[in-house]
């Protein structure tokens, strides 16, 4: 099926392409090597890695361990998760997957609650897919009321300054 380029342009998108459509993106400042759970988690909190239902990253690395209530089981300081940041993420300036489809994370003030920036007919049309199915509910417009564009842009400027610098030689 052809695709119009940003010019116009028509183009053919590969088979593999057509495959992984809408592409799903996260709101993403950092992510962690797989040692956080054995060196920091397990080790310095006593909790095993079978026994977390589910992480959050709000200003503290959120941990709950049980059934999921409002108030986290645990939460670790920010400083604490440095040392399991992988690599990439000190150069990666795109906090909104802008290039995805649908780029989704957990910003807003509901904690059982995903944000879904949604930029293509496609995943329009799997969100309200999956709103008529009753999988998920959708409140539009809940991102203006509780200020979580403001604080998507704050993010995403921050995040933006890992640009890497131009040297002037290279476009």
């Amino acid at each position: 099926m052809p695709d119009i380029d940003s010019c116009g342009r028509r183009r053919a998108r590969s088979k593999v392409a057509r495959r992984f459509e809408p592409a799903i993106g996260l709101l993403c400042s950092m992510t962690f090597d797989e040692t956080i759970y054995t060196d920091l988690i397990e080790a310095g909190y006593g909790i095993d890695r079978a026994s977390i239902m589910k992480v959050n990253i709000k200003g503290k690395m959120q941990l709950w361990t049980g059934p999921t209530t409002t108030e986290p089981d645990m939460e670790i300081p920010l400083k604490q998760r440095h040392p399991f940041r992988r690599a990439g993420c000190t150069h990666c300036p795109d906090f909104t997957a802008e290039h995805a489809g649908i780029s989704l994370g957990g910003i807003g003030k509901y904690p059982d609650t995903t944000l879904a920036i949604i930029r293509s007919v496609l995943a329009a049309d799997l969100i309200r897919d999956m709103e008529v199915a009753v999988l998920i509910s959708v409140r539009e417009g809940e991102a203006t009321r509780s200020g979580c564009l403001e604080l998507i842009t704050k993010l995403a400027q921050k995040q933006r300054r890992r640009w890497p610098q131009s040297d002037g030689k290279t476009p």
